[in-house]
């Protein structure tokens, strides 16, 4: 079943178009996209909307939070949410390169779920249990997970040196 909607992007993003058709089948031009669990937003430029996401992980911390809270020990908890709810919010991000933007409000999300958990407020602190866990920055995350995606693709594909060589990728 193809999706029966479409973003626009480029120069003509907020514009009205014509409805497109494939198989007298009309396409309806819509603000945002979901396809493969990752919402396409109509902009200038590719943009993907994270606030989605945003939500699905809070709601799996709170979740983590609430079963883990009699098990005695901040830790299992921290297990639990590194295991559980950090996929969630890493799930694309080698093929979507997020913004600077985005990648901060990551780091947010994190924080928060380790204040609620540890119950500490100062920055310093969350910073140290952080480290504490072994829960690097999310940019890092990033860099290694894109270099693990450029690396299995061009394995996987014997014409992917090609493309990657074009796309300097």
């Amino acid at each position: 079943m193809w999706p029966r909607n479409c973003t626009t992007t480029l120069q003509r993003y907020n514009y009205a178009c014509v409805p497109l058709t494939l198989n007298g089948a009309v396409f309806s031009c819509v603000d945002q996209c979901k396809y493969l669990g990752i919402v396409l937003t109509s902009s200038r430029y590719f943009k993907c909307s994270f606030d989605h996401v945003k939500l699905k992980f809070y709601r799996c911390v709170n979740t983590v939070f609430y079963h883990s809270k009699n098990a005695g020990s901040e830790l299992v908890s921290m297990q639990l949410m590194q295991s559980i709810c950090l996929p969630l919010l890493m799930y694309s991000v080698e093929a979507l390169q997020p913004s600077k933007t985005t990648v901060n409000m990551f780091n947010h999300l994190i924080d928060r779920a380790v204040h609620k958990i540890f119950y500490c407020v100062d920055h310093a602190n969350i910073v140290y249990i952080r480290q504490s866990v072994n829960l690097p920055d999310v940019a890092e995350c990033i860099a290694l997970r894109t270099h693990k995606f450029k690396v299995n693709f061009r394995k996987t594909f014997s014409w992917a040196k090609v493309i990657c060589k074009l796309l300097n990728f």
